[in-house]
């Protein structure tokens, strides 16, 4: 397993990733600047709650990538899961004689 971060994703596949993962994705374009902002918002009951996020470059990648790993790995988990429990249901409707 590597450390290494790519950060040196091109800034139209950093915007695609982050709106993939449910994120605004904004930037400082002055030249030397290295300020990025990820932010949303949540349902908290009646209020939206906005979140926001503002770091490197190198620290919105991380996050971004490790936020789209999570959700990918979950939803394996859950596919697993939902596999499991159909092979359940349907053994013990075989057991059952349905």
């Amino acid at each position: 397993m590597t450390n290494k971060i790519d950060d040196d994703l091109p800034t139209e596949v950093l915007v695609a990733l982050a709106e993939g993962c449910g994120f605004r994705l904004a930037s400082d374009r002055a030249p030397s600047a290295d300020e990025w902002t990820l932010s949303t918002s949540i349902e908290a009951g009646p209020v939206t709650v906005p979140i926001q996020h503002v770091g490197t470059r190198r620290s919105v990648c991380a996050f971004l990538i490790g936020y789209s790993s999570m959700r990918l790995k979950t939803s394996q988990i859950l596919n697993d899961f939902e596999r499991s429990n159909q092979e359940l249901v349907l053994h013990m409707r075989t057991r059952l004689g349905g």
